[in-house]
């Protein structure tokens, strides 16, 4: 039996023998259906022990926003992608926070990329916040930002673009 069998068989045993509600995250190196790979092999066999562990310990999987796949790697000229991260949840967390969901944020120094699990949809649109500085220093920041950050942001919304895009489609070789 491979390492990541052996992590959810103890994972199983903790859950079948205590009480509580659970809340199991990580990266389990496994999916769960071919269309959470790209560019990479599915392992049927390990998909249906994944599956079967997530059955028999009741564990429920929030829908994901922003990405469809958690991982990336390079291998030459290939990027593969996989939903390898996961939050898995008992019924109960389920039935208290049904309209919970995990966001997928970019990917900026590592090649997992950020998970987030919101309970609650708080967006109260822009916060009620003023600034009383200054009008030089208000400009000097203004400015500052403008200089250090414009680049910067190009590049992550370019960089985030370009995985979308990866995403949707197998690159050619001069766009890897």
């Amino acid at each position: 039996m491979d390492d990541k069998r052996v992590v959810w068989q103890e994972i199983l045993r903790l859950i079948q023998c205590g009480q509580g509600w659970w809340v199991v995250l990580g990266d389990f190196n496994a999916v769960r259906c071919h269309e959470e790979r790209k560019n990479s092999t599915f392992d049927q066999v390990c998909a249906r022990d994944f599956n079967e562990f997530i059955d028999e310990a009741d564990l429920k999987e929030y829908n994901m926003k922003g990405k469809k796949y958690t991982f990336m790697a390079s291998r030459g000229d290939v990027v593969k992608l996989s939903k390898i991260d996961r939050v898995l949840v008992c019924s109960n967390f389920i039935s208290k926070w049904p309209n919970a969901f995990l966001r997928a944020f970019p990917r900026e120094r590592s090649d997992h990329t950020p998970l987030v699990l919101s309970l609650v949809d708080t967006n109260f649109g822009p916060k009620p916040f003023r600034w009383l500085l200054r009008e030089k220093l208000k400009k000097w920041v203004k400015d500052c930002k403008i200089k250090e950050g414009e680049n910067l942001q190009i590049f992550k919304s370019e960089k985030e673009d370009f995985e979308l895009f990866m995403e949707e489609r197998d690159l050619e070789e001069d766009e890897v």
